[in-house]
């Protein structure tokens, strides 16, 4: 394995070698002092103190893929706590839980995307066509604690498709994939399709 990076790491060098320029610290320290510059570190301290002081601070400072982890937990959290519902572990990959009102009625393989709006909006990313999922959870949550938890079913995800963008290459690429951003597509949060998820 360590001979197989090395060798990636060799090749790396020589592709990039003829655009390679070592700079230092030094280079761009009067470049970012430009008061150009200056609105960026402004924003930066903005967000720094806004989060550093907030309870989802982890949030803020993951990956994209550990965020969607922590919203998966999260929104289990609130199906069981807040709506009494039986969440379980998912029956295979292409879901993220199973999902019961009740024992006495039917479970579904639950996909759960998450968004906390840390700007202007919410973005759900990799919503798929051919993952084995029966329904969709989409949970907006804002700094001030505002939360917006629905559902669709797959049949309804299919059906109405054209409300979401082509991710990663789209038709072309051959990818399933699809995005929603939540202040573009609001107003599929108005259709009789999505649902809030008390209604499960």
């Amino acid at each position: 394995m360590k001979s197989i990076n090395l060798k990636k790491k060799r090749k790396e060098k020589r592709i990039l070698s003829h655009v390679y320029e070592q700079l230092n610290e030094d280079y761009f320290k009067p470049i970012l002092e430009k008061p150009v510059f200056q609105y960026y570190r402004d924003k930066s301290e903005r967000e720094k103190t806004i989060w550093d002081v907030h309870p989802l601070k982890a949030y803020f400072y993951l990956n994209n893929f550990d965020r969607g982890y922590m919203g998966e937990d999260i929104v289990s959290e609130i199906l069981t706590m807040k709506y009494g519902y039986i969440v379980n572990p998912r029956s295979s990959p292409g879901h993220d839980r199973t999902v019961w009102r009740s024992y006495n009625v039917q479970g579904y393989k639950t996909e759960i995307k998450s968004s906390i709006m840390i700007r202007v909006a919410w973005i759900f990313n990799h919503l798929a066509k051919k993952k084995d999922w029966d329904r969709l959870i989409l949970f907006g949550l804002t700094l001030d604690w505002k939360l917006y938890i629905c559902f669709l079913t797959k049949e309804d995800f299919l059906t109405n498709i054209e409300y979401f963008r082509k991710q990663q290459g789209g038709e072309e690429a051959d990818n399933d994939d699809y995005w929603l951003r939540g202040d573009e597509g609001i107003e599929i949060f108005a259709q009789p399709f999505v649902r809030n998820v008390k209604d499960w």
